[in-house]
């Protein structure tokens, strides 16, 4: 029997930084040992990030898809494209979450597929889909966002999305 294979989805950083996919220190710090731990358990892991490529000072460019290896750490991050302008940047943005999806999609038909989410407002439409595909996810929640934007409108369907999965 092979290792257990966890998806760990998140945004997580590139800290080189010639790949313009800025880094949110603490939470990539947090989610990189976390993931380092379960490997040292004898879990594979793979990290699958939505940062988008951003670099600002271009008219368009796109950056391929790669992975990157930290150890025995795998980061996934898909093809996006960038630009000075905001309307192709939130292209780019939907692009990469169509590639992103579409990426899921295939994983999860894997009956196995144990998947951990890092909370992140932005990856509330993956919980809703991970719920509509009948597949199982743990939430890595810390805090609710809306407590802290003192938003109850938004923390009620932050709080019933985290509710909705099988662990947080």
């Amino acid at each position: 029997m092979g290792q257990k294979k966890i998806y760990y989805i998140s945004y997580f950083g590139d800290s080189d930084k010639r790949n313009h996919r800025a880094s949110a220190p603490a939470a990539d710090a947090k989610i990189e040992y976390i993931a380092q731990t379960m490997i040292a358990e004898g879990y594979e892991v793979e990290v699958i990030s939505f940062r988008e490529f951003d670099k600002r000072d271009v008219l368009l460019e796109r950056q391929s898809e790669y992975i990157k290896e930290i150890g025995k750490l795998k980061i996934h991050y898909f093809e996006s494209f960038s630009s000075k302008y905001k309307v192709l940047r939130l292209l780019g943005r939907i692009f990469t979450k169509m590639k992103g999806k579409r990426y899921i999609l295939s994983i999860i038909k894997e009956n196995d597929a144990q998947i951990i989410i890092y909370h992140s407002l932005a990856l509330v439409w993956l919980a809703e889909l991970l719920r509509k595909k009948r597949k199982r996810y743990i939430y890595e929640v810390e805090e609710i966002y809306a407590d802290v934007m003192e938003n109850e409108v938004l923390r009620e369907k932050e709080v019933k999305t985290l509710r909705q999965a099988d662990a947080y």
